[in-house]
């Protein structure tokens, strides 16, 4: 990785596994996504991982074609708890990771302004076009993650098995989690209960890697 500036980026979504997050780097289609993705700049890996947790709620909505099905997002307006992935990485790298979530490769943000003003709202109609940021690592570094800025554009929906199984991934092997505290954790997010339940849950985690 170069010198340039770094920034911690939760991902709470598919990017809760380290796996998905590389493909978002080094390009390429992430397991279960019917789409590749070309990659940042900088193709590194991540400087630093650790488990981390957002202050607000995790929700599933809208409809992408990437996946079949739903995504995730955090709610800022509600107080609750999401686990997340921290990766520390540089600026331009969690830009290009910003840009692909939305599909927008002209997309451009300073982070660094956005996260010391507490994030800013890009665009309300991209599904990730609100940074959110805050202290949540205590690292003494800012911390971004990025969500939708008006939860009504992508109504509750349940998200389709190959988009959960990445986020079991990430919370068996980063945030420590078994299969029943999974289940439990995806069940009690908006949209999940629309079409999945407790024992197709267990089952999806249990099986997830």
């Amino acid at each position: 990785m170069s010198t340039a500036a770094r920034i911690w980026y939760l991902g709470y979504g598919s990017n809760l596994d380290p796996a998905r997050l590389r493909r978002y780097l080094a390009g390429g289609r992430a397991p279960g996504a019917t789409r590749a993705t070309p990659g940042a700049r900088d193709p590194s890996p991540p400087e630093a991982i650790r488990a981390a947790t957002l202050p607000h709620p995790l929700r599933f909505g809208g409809d992408f074609a990437t996946w079949g099905g739903a995504a995730a997002f955090v709610d800022p307006a509600r107080i609750g708890a999401a686990h997340a992935t921290a990766y520390l990485l540089t600026t331009e790298q969690a830009e290009d990771v910003l840009r692909q979530e939305n599909g927008r490769p002209d997309l451009t943000v300073d982070l660094v302004a956005a996260a010391k003003r507490g994030g800013t709202t890009l665009d309300p109609e991209l599904p990730y076009g609100q940074v959110l940021a805050g202290d949540w690592l205590d690292v003494g570094e800012p911390a971004v993650t990025f969500t939708c800025a008006d939860t009504s554009r992508w109504p509750d929906a349940p998200p389709p098995a190959a988009y959960l199984e990445r986020l079991c991934a990430g919370l068996r092997t980063v945030a420590g989690l078994s299969t029943d505290e999974i289940a439990a954790y995806l069940l009690g997010a908006d949209g999940v209960a629309l079409h999945w339940s407790r024992e197709r849950l267990v089952h999806l985690a249990a099986r997830a890697g």
